[in-house]
Order: C-alpha cells, then sequence, then structure tokens
C-alpha cells in the first residue's frame, strides 16, 4: 500500500525529466528549423510555447546560436534559463572554446565549479582542449589533478585529449603519466603517445611506441612519417613508407613533405611522379593541394 502511495505520488509530481508529447513535439520542430538554418524561426516557436519547452529546448536553441556565432545571443538564453544540465554548461564550454575565448572558457568553468552540476568527462576534455597552445596551458596539470579527485576516469577521448595538453604544455612525463592511467586504449591515446615522443625528440621512445601498438590506422603512419621529418629523419621516414602496400594522399603528402622541409627537392619530385603512376585510382588518391608545394 505504501509503494502505491508513493507511485501515485510520483506520477502526480512534475518533473524537468518527464516529456510530454507537446513538448517532444515542439523540440522536434525547433531542431527542424535549426538544422535548415532557420534559427529566427526557431527562435519564435520557442518564444510561442513556455509551457512546452523544456531544458532541451534551451540546449538546442543555445546550440543553434553557437553554430552561427553568435556567443553573445547564446550565453543571453543560458543566463535566462530556470534551470541547466550539464549539457548546458558543456554546450556554453564547446562555444567559448570554438569562438578561440579561453579566458570565457576559464570563467565559466569557474561558475560551473559553483554553482552548477558536476562537471562529467566530456567538460574537462572541451576545457582543455579550449587551453590548448594558449596561456591557459599551465592549467593543465590542475584540471588532470580535479579530474582525479573527481572520481572521473580517463576514457579515450579525455585521456587523448589530456595527452595533448600535456605536450602543448612541454611536460613529457606528464603526458606519458597520463597514458598509462587510460585503462581501455584504442588506436587514438596510441597516435598521441606516439605524436607526443616525435614532438619531444624521443625518436627511439616513438619507434618502440610505433612497433607496440596493437592497431595502426592512417594517421599513425602520417605521424611516423612526418615526426621523422620533423627531426630530420629523412631516410627513416622514406623506409617507413616504403613497407607500406598502399597508400593514401595524406602519407603521399606526409613523404613529399619531408622531403621539402630538408630541401631534398629531387626526391621530393621523384616520389611525386612515383605517386602518380602508382597505379592507383584517382578517384580512392587525388594529391591535395599540399601535395603540388614541390613545384
Amino acid at each position: 500500500m505504501h509503494l502505491l502511495r508513493m507511485l501515485s505520488y510520483v506520477l502526480r509530481t512534475p518533473s524537468r525529466h518527464i516529456c510530454t508529447s507537446s513538448t517532444v513535439s515542439l523540440n522536434q520542430k525547433i531542431n527542424g528549423y535549426i538544422r535548415n538554418g532557420n534559427l529566427n524561426e526557431a527562435h519564435k516557436l520557442f518564444d510561442q510555447n513556455p509551457n512546452s519547452r523544456n531544458v532541451i529546448s534551451w540546449n538546442s536553441m543555445i546550440n543553434g546560436y553557437i553554430k552561427i556565432h553568435q556567443m553573445q545571443q547564446a550565453q543571453k538564453l543560458f543566463d535566462e534559463m530556470p534551470q541547466r544540465d550539464v549539457v548546458s554548461w558543456n554546450t556554453m564550454l564547446s562555444g567559448f572554446r570554438d569562438a578561440q575565448k579561453p579566458q570565457k572558457a576559464h570563467q565559466h568553468f569557474l561558475e560551473m565549479m559553483r554553482k552548477g552540476p558536476r562537471p562529467k568527462e566530456l567538460t574537462f576534455a572541451v576545457l582543455v582542449s579550449a587551453f590548448l597552445n594558449t596561456k591557459f596551458d599551465v592549467l593543465i596539470q590542475q584540471l588532470h589533478c580535479l579530474v582525479i579527485c573527481s572520481g572521473l576516469n580517463l576514457n579515450v577521448f579525455l585521456g587523448s585529449t589530456l595527452m595533448r595538453g600535456y605536450i602543448a604544455f612541454g611536460d613529457c612525463e606528464g603526458f606519458c603519466r597520463v597514458f598509462d592511467e587510460i585503462l581501455e586504449k584504442d588506436v587514438a591515446p596510441w597516435n598521441v603517445l606516439l605524436l607526443g615522443y616525435m614532438e619531444f625528440g624521443l625518436i627511439n621512445e616513438a619507434q618502440r611506441a610505433f612497433n607496440t601498438m596493437p592497431e595502426k590506422n592512417t594517421y599513425s603512419w602520417s605521424t611516423l612519417i612526418n615526426g621523422y621529418a620533423k627531426n630530420k629523419k629523412v631516410n627513416e621516414a622514406r623506409e617507413a613508407i616504403d613497407k607500406l602496400r598502399k597508400k593514401d594522399v595524406i602519407l603521399w603528402t606526409a613523404m613529399i613533405k619531408g622531403y621539402v622541409q630538408g630541401e631534398k627537392f629531387v626526391e621530393a619530385l621523384e616520389l611525386f611522379l612515383l605517386m602518380m603512376n602508382s597505379g592507383t585510382r584517382p578517384n580512392h588518391y587525388r594529391p591535395n593541394h599540399y601535395t603540388f608545394q614541390v613545384y
């Protein structure tokens, strides 16, 4: 009997997490307008239905304005929200990152820590990417500590982003530590490990990492080739690319760029001609504008 009374109370109690059919319909229409680039109509519909909209409606409108680079309007809507969830905060954070406003991203994150929901893995990943190659990259270590103290897991996305943060900050030990903390690794963190070793000039470690990788993709090979070229190891880069039976335009271009950067223009031209005569189909392997810099 007590359980029935509780169930009856829950069913009679309105919740922002329960969507009525009118709310679902409203959100579908709003998102449809936004997808078609008709944000004015979306906003008009949003304003005309104050009783049907929920947090998803607000988040959709905010994201719509961010996509057309109207951060001021997005901020206005965010400030007017009666209730915000972690998606609301993360959406604004992504907007500040994409607008290259790391200071705003920092302020927004501090406000979230004071009065918002608990940050998630995506929150930290977006914030780290907003700080990359700015004066705020000195905060990477603090963010890493916050992740650990928050009891969050270093998933592939967050872990790889943190590794890039340590690389940008010039902390080799830190980026290796993050790699070890990622419990389940796919090719992404391995690629960042390879990139980091190359950036720090640790060629032997990079080669060992490459040989240890459980799987490799085009980015793995291009990172290896670009890394060799950057560290003036053009011959090693050529040996690496020659081992591949199939090469796409990314790999050809990486090697050609390596020759150009090393001022080996004859070798670059020869490789370009080899690529053109390799028998690959043009619709699968198209040289891009970087490829032609040998001229």
